[in-house]
């Protein structure tokens, strides 16, 4: 990582100065699992200017907007938070002391997690308190994205981290292709040619909804709706434990090409556990597709007052 230049107002002008931005560590290191003290003067061969001076140039190299000191391999309780115009703050010492009850569910990034986005629920406004730089003691309250960057990074200062928000399923695939909202059209698209014969229910909003709770991947013009069971769940005639996978639909863009069978042993190998699921009796292809993919049939189910047959698979690790 190259030198960054950082402008400091001095009250006589302002001065750039060449800082040399810090490692920053990944998930694994001991300082992210662990709470931070309060500062209270000192950190080892870092003063407290020097150390806000190279976390600003470190989050601006790395292009982030905010950063603990924790994530540097610095015990102390400061993190800094920046973004564009809209903001540019020191905490030390930061406190949430009101926080709203509306929730807001938006993807979050994180240095320590480079590459990994998931959604996580946040209040939309908090009252906060933080000594500043200066040393002044600040109470304010904050909205939208400062909001949740403020507490990202006072997660931090606790050793929680924003992978601990999501079930370790979606935690499993999500760095590879969890959808995100922005997929929607595509995702439209892939269902459109099965969508009067065998999905007429499936509308808008339950893929929205699917989306902003992790669950579902597109891959290879592969689409696959999936969950996990909170506790046991019957399946027609048959039952699922709880912490086993189900996927409510899978669909792609191509039959034929390899991907969708690419896409699903994936999704075996990464969940690692027990995976279900249903299908209309008529629908050969695509029992014999899951056959040929490794699951077994091993009930029945029906739909319509049953009026329509389906049939139960099984993936059992």
């Amino acid at each position: 990582m190259s030198s960054e230049i950082l402008t400091i107002d001095t009250g006589a002008g302002l001065l750039e100065e060449k800082i040399t931005p810090l490692p920053i560590y990944a998930d694994t290191h001991p300082l992210l699992q662990q709470a931070m003290p309060e500062y209270k003067g000192e950190i080892p061969s870092f003063d407290l200017h020097q150390l806000i001076k190279k976390l600003k140039a470190t989050r601006k190299a790395y292009g982030g907007i905010g950063l603990s000191a924790n994530q540097c391999g610095i015990k102390a309780r400061v993190f800094v938070l920046g973004y564009e115009d809209s903001f540019d703050m020191v905490c030390i010492n930061p406190k949430v002391l009101e926080i709203s009850e509306d929730i807001i569910n938006d993807n979050e990034g994180c240095l320590s997690f480079p590459g990994l986005y998931l959604k996580v629920k946040r209040p939309s406004k908090i009252k906060v308190e933080y000594t500043a730089e200066d040393g002044k003691v600040t109470q304010v309250e904050l909205t939208g994205l400062t909001a949740r960057c403020y507490l990202h990074e006072l997660d931090h200062m606790n050793g929680v981290k924003f992978t601990d928000y999501v079930g370790p399923l979606a935690l499993k695939i999500a760095k590879e292709n969890l959808a995100t909202l922005a997929d929607l059209d595509t995702i439209k698209s892939i269902f459109a040619p099965y969508a009067k014969a065998y999905f007429p229910h499936i509308r808008q909003d339950y893929i929205c909804r699917k989306i902003e709770a992790n669950n579902v991947i597109i891959e290879d013009g592969v689409v696959i709706i999936f969950g996990v069971y909170k506790k046991k769940q019957k399946i027609g005639n048959m039952e699922a434990v709880r912490g086993d996978a189900h996927i409510g639909q899978i669909v792609t863009l191509s039959q034929g090409a390899g991907n969708a069978s690419k896409v699903l042993n994936k999704f075996f190998e990464e969940v690692n556990t027990n995976v279900w699921l249903t299908v209309r009796s008529s629908n050969d292809r695509a029992r014999a597709f899951y056959v040929k993919n490794g699951m077994k049939e091993v009930g029945s189910i029906d739909w319509a007052s049953g009026t329509i047959p389906g049939t139960v698979y099984k993936y059992e690790i």
